[in-house]
């Protein structure tokens, strides 16, 4: 497996307490052994998603013009999402909110390419590390989505955070609530 070796500082970025996930018992051994399994449980891509967000967060506190514009184009993309989901005059919310996390995506390429030379190659190991472990996360749209964005750089954990959360909204009832 990929991650044997590295196995140890993932399993070291799970705050497995942490309040934003779902605070259930590790079924695939992860929290347990520390080895990223082939099929990651539920609460486990839950508390990944968690840690790899926070490493962002922690590499854009470094860099202040470059998280601001990140800031910028996440919330456009969660406004443009938002807008989709609820729209009735719309047949089909979740192309439109896909299609804006797209363009969100193309924005953030566009950021790493400008701010190339702030950040170091080397400090992405960790974000880099957790993107690759939750790719073992077995629901299928969240697969999906963590590939299509994950080259974007900085401010894809954001953006993944905001595709998984898509299908949560419109199962809620928000688009005809």
């Amino acid at each position: 497996m990929i991650f044997r070796r590295r196995a140890a500082p993932v399993a070291d970025a799970l705050v497995v307490s942490d309040r934003t996930v779902r605070k259930g018992p590790c079924s695939c051994g992860f929290v347990a052994r520390g080895v990223v399994p082939e099929r990651l449980c539920a609460d486990c891509g839950d508390r990944l998603l968690s840690a790899w967000g926070r490493e962002e967060r922690r590499l854009l506190e470094q860099h202040a013009a470059y998280r601001d514009a990140v800031a910028d184009v996440i919330a456009a993309a969660t406004s443009a999402q938002e807008r989709a989901l609820v729209s009735k005059s719309v047949d089909e919310p979740m192309v439109l909110a896909q299609l804006a996390r797209d363009n969100a995506a193309k924005a953030l390429r566009t950021l790493r390419k400008k701010h190339a030379d702030s950040v170091l190659p080397g400090s992405l190991s960790q974000w880099d590390l957790l993107a690759r472990a939750l790719q073992h996360d077995p629901r299928l749209h969240r697969a999906r989505s963590l590939r299509r964005y994950v080259e974007s750089g900085l401010g894809s954990a954001q953006l993944t955070r905001l595709a998984w959360l898509a299908p949560v909204r419109v199962g809620r009832g928000t688009r005809h609530g």
